[in-house]
């Protein structure tokens, strides 16, 4: 498969600023494919051609080619309105809106200023 992908090579802002992280991100997705870090020492070989640097990577391959779509949900508080109480019936409210792989924010839900008295503005995700 081939696809559009960009190319970041940036200096991680670290205690010595030692570390070089590179990424490899989808354009269509946005997903960051291929998320790495080396040290200066083995950058300055790679940019120069003195030779093959092997480094731990992450690789993220399970969205690619995919779009991310978002949509806002009132989802209802039950009457509840401390945190604490909102994360325990967290799972029982979303239920019905996370269907077709929508994926509700819990931090949307957590927010106050996205609430009424009565539900919460809560985004929702997912890929297709």
């Amino acid at each position: 498969m081939k696809t559009q992908c960009s190319l970041e090579i940036s200096r991680v802002q670290n205690n010595d600023g030692t570390e070089i992280m590179v990424t490899v991100s989808e354009e269509k997705s946005r997903v960051q494919l291929v998320r790495g870090f080396m040290s200066l020492e083995d950058f300055a070989k790679i940019i120069t051609g003195q030779g093959d640097v092997k480094f731990n990577c992450e690789l993220n391959l399970e969205n690619v080619g995919k779009t991310r779509e978002f949509k806002h949900e009132m989802v209802p508080n039950k009457g509840c309105y401390s945190n604490e109480a909102l994360k325990e019936i967290w799972n029982f409210v979303v239920k019905p809106f996370e269907v077709d792989g929508w994926k509700g924010s819990l931090y949307d839900y957590l927010n106050g200023k996205n609430r009424t008295s009565e539900a919460t503005k809560v985004r929702f995700e997912r890929w297709i």
